[in-house]
């Protein structure tokens, strides 16, 4: 029977096998996504770091990022955020001396952090470059990040002032360049530039949980806030969607854009626990007002012009920086089998062109995206001396990262919007074989070839000779048959033929929730399967 809108969705990564306490909640924010996280992770009102548990609150106030950090977090598994926050060995080393016990429970979470792996041996070695002094964002950034502010406000003022609604179009550009380019600034130690991205209306507080915490931790997952926030309105995972949503989503989303800076104000009045910060936005009307000389209405009525200015164009570039496109992993996906965290970044992301050209794209653009997801609290200029050494362990690993054209991500997000992986023929009134394989074809990224695994055959020249019968090759052309090849051939005849017929990789995931390690039980049950049977024959010549 078809997925029903009740039945909540379950996660297509090994590991992450709870679903999460209040991702469904009819209204979301950070506080909410971590009290989920208490009920979830097993830390047992301390700090979880992999599989053990820790008693950090004589450190709060002394953890050098911030205590904020620290004090959200407790209770939770903090396991990625520590890791990815930490490129020095001095946190493990301090972190240490708070060892309560080990968790009694497993963690809920897909990813792993082994020390061979490709995130461990990436961070290594910008270790060596970076040396133990990384934190701290550069002169360059600090000088744009004020730039960027001053030219808000002047904008802002002069706008209110002359009732100019154009001016006050191109204080909403600057007032969204001045949120992004904040953003630099929230992810490191607490300064006082984080909070420019409050004067947007939206909370760097919230965001360092929604964003640092758990988009950065969990990308394109259920525990990814920022794709739950906006469900079931925007709905990027690929679940069951209906015809009619495929097309009003692509007229109704970039509305949506223009109320992101208005959404998270209400969240912030009825969700989170106020404080003094939540009074920054009310800086920009009250320098309107003072400033500009302009009555209450007046400058009520530019400020909302410019927060929807700012927030269109901060939805536009956010929505469409990457994160969403078809040849980008979401959950429900088909996941890689090394489930390495560096990896988990890498599959979640695509980097653009010419946005990582300059800092000033860069810190406008959520540029150098692949590094920062990395490396978060490495400032945006800073990452630029990493380049070379993440291609060196790219090819190492062979993680084949390209970059994709604007153009392209733009599209692609859209195309991800009416993407959903619920078989396509599923629910027709007429069922049929036939019909199964037709939905298959539309659905498996064979490009109209045979696909097994991720790489794709044309078995055509075959088709008469294969000792089967040529009808289970005429049958399913244009479809993924990796289950039924794995399972039908016992010996390795026919992986051995098979590859005189590769044509190319193929360009999407797999449609399929299952693999075949060399390691794992079905090939271990194949190979013994095999002895038992008897030693194979000789492998026919493709000739004979």
């Amino acid at each position: 029977m078809p997925p029903r809108d009740d039945v909540p969705l379950a996660s297509s990564l090994p590991g992450l096998w709870k679903y999460p306490t209040n991702r469904d909640a009819p209204l979301k924010s950070g506080i909410l996504w971590l009290e989920g996280k208490r009920e979830d992770d097993g830390a047992e009102g301390l700090w979880r770091v992999h599989d053990d548990l820790y008693d950090v609150s004589t450190f709060v106030d002394k953890h050098p990022g911030g205590a904020d950090w620290l004090k959200l977090t407790k209770g939770t598994d903090i396991t990625e955020a520590f890791e990815s926050h930490h490129i020095t060995n001095r946190a493990e080393t301090t972190l240490k001396k708070f060892f309560v016990r080990k968790a009694t429970t497993r963690r809920n979470s897909p990813y792993t952090f082994e020390e061979d792996g490709f995130y461990r041996t990436l961070k290594k070695r910008v270790r060596e470059i970076l040396g133990n002094n990384y934190s701290g964002p550069s002169n360059r950034s600090v000088l744009i990040a004020d730039l960027f502010v001053i030219t808000t406000l002047l904008l802002s003022v002069l706008a209110a002032h002359g009732g100019d609604f154009l001016l006050g179009s191109l204080a909403g550009v600057f007032l969204c360049y001045t949120a992004i380019s904040a953003h630099n600034f929230f992810h490191q130690k607490d300064n006082f530039r984080m909070y420019y991205f409050d004067l947007s209306l939206m909370s760097s507080r919230d965001w360092r949980i929604s964003h640092a915490m758990s988009h950065h931790a969990y990308p394109n997952t259920l525990l990814d806030l920022e794709i739950s926030l906006f469900e079931p309105v925007i709905k990027w995972l690929p679940t069951k969607k209906s015809l009619g949503y495929k097309i009003i989503s692509w007229i109704y989303s970039p509305i949506v854009y223009s109320f992101v800076f208005f959404s998270q104000a209400v969240v912030r009045g009825h969700v989170n626990h106020l404080q003094w910060r939540d009074a920054a936005p009310l800086v920009l009307p009250a320098l309107m007002m003072g400033l500009g000389r302009t009555g209450v209405l007046d400058t009520l009525l530019m400020w909302a012009w410019i927060i929807l200015v700012g927030s269109f164009l901060l939805g536009a570039i956010g929505f469409n920086a990457g994160h969403h496109h078809p040849g980008v992993f979401h959950d429900g996906d088909a996941p890689r089998k090394d489930r390495d965290w560096g990896l988990g970044q890498l599959d979640a992301v695509k980097d653009r062109k010419w946005i990582s050209a300059n800092i000033l794209l860069v810190l406008t653009n959520f540029g150098n995206h692949a590094l920062h997801h990395l490396f978060p609290t490495v400032d945006h200029d800073k990452l630029y001396e990493l380049k070379g050494v993440f291609k060196q362990t790219c090819k190492e690993f062979g993680v084949d990262f390209e970059l994709a054209g604007v153009w392209e991500c733009i599209a692609g997000q859209f195309r991800q919007l009416a993407r959903d992986k619920y078989p396509t023929y599923r629910d027709s009134s007429l069922k049929s074989g036939l019909i199964w394989i037709k939905g298959k074809q539309e659905d498996d990224g064979a490009e109209g070839l045979w696909r097994i695994h991720d790489d794709l055959y044309d078995l055509s020249s075959w088709m008469y000779r294969h000792p089967g019968g040529a009808e289970w090759l005429d049958i399913t052309k244009g479809t993924d048959i990796t289950e039924a090849f794995e399972a039908h051939h016992v010996s390795k005849i026919p992986e051995n033929i098979l590859k005189n017929f590769h044509v190319r990789a193929a360009s999407t995931r797999r449609n399929s929730p299952y693999t075949f390690k060399e390691d794992g039980f079905y090939r271990t049950l194949k190979k013994r399967v095999r002895e038992a049977l008897g030693k194979e024959p000789e492998p026919k010549r493709l000739e004979d």
